[in-house]
């Protein structure tokens, strides 16, 4: 219990700080739009520094559950880095943002979750326990679904985070490649529903329902190999 209340009190006063220090100004849009030059003059003073802040930005808002901390950054990366080292930068801080939200939501609420929903979530862990990569992976494709949310679920899970990581980190590539390279256009973009297109949506729908696709064929013919006439 001590413990757990220390690290509220750390997200508690990450929280104020961040506020404090003025650092939500830049998951906005029109800020990164008006700091462009600016913030690529920075980057290329002191590449090695911008970055490692830029990173600290991004995985810290990711793991405050801020609004802008995955579209804004994303774009924002490809606006400053380009687009294959904006991505690889986006990629990493995504990954590691996500992971702590999910120990996060695991550390905090897990066992009362898991207590308090006995009944319903023995049959859902089942579930994670066979399928949890194919179902994570879908989520992680599907950009409509808040990554906060998908941290959640999976956090009072008893997915390891071994999974998690590698399979987030696979799932986020698609939609954080594209946003990345959007944001290399960064001056064109003046709302989100300019790179979230219905278009765009329909394709990542597709990219999510693939691995349950392919999970579905795969139970099928494994169960065709272990039948008696087979």
């Amino acid at each position: 219990m001590t413990k757990r209340l220390l690290t509220i009190a750390v997200l508690v006063v990450a929280l104020a700080l961040f506020f404090a220090l003025g650092l939500d100004e830049y998951l906005r849009l029109s800020t990164i739009k008006a700091a462009q030059q600016e913030l690529t003059s920075h980057y290329r003073r002191a590449p090695g520094l911008f970055i490692a802040g830029f990173m600290l930005l991004h995985v810290t808002a990711l793991a405050l559950c801020l609004p802008g901390a995955v579209l804004t950054m994303a774009l924002a990366g490809g606006a400053i880095f380009g687009p294959y080292l904006g991505t690889a930068i986006v990629l990493t801080s995504l990954t590691i943002g996500d992971s702590l939200g999910f120990l996060a939501a695991r550390f905090l609420i897990g066992d009362w979750v898991r207590k308090r929903f006995a009944n319903y979530l023995e049959k859902t862990q089942r579930e994670v326990d066979r399928n949890g990569a194919f179902y994570l992976l879908s989520l992680r494709l599907t950009a409509a679904v808040p990554y906060f949310l998908v941290n959640l679920a999976f956090g009072v899970s008893r997915m390891p985070l071994r999974i998690f990581a590698p399979v987030s980190f696979l799932g986020l590539t698609p939609a954080t490649a594209l946003y990345v390279s959007t944001g290399t256009e960064l001056g064109r973009i003046e709302t989100a529903g300019d790179v979230l297109s219905p278009r765009l949506l329909v394709w990542f729908t597709l990219l999510a329902i693939a691995p349950l696709v392919a999970r579905f064929l795969l139970r099928g013919v494994g169960k065709r190999r272990l039948s008696p006439d087979s």
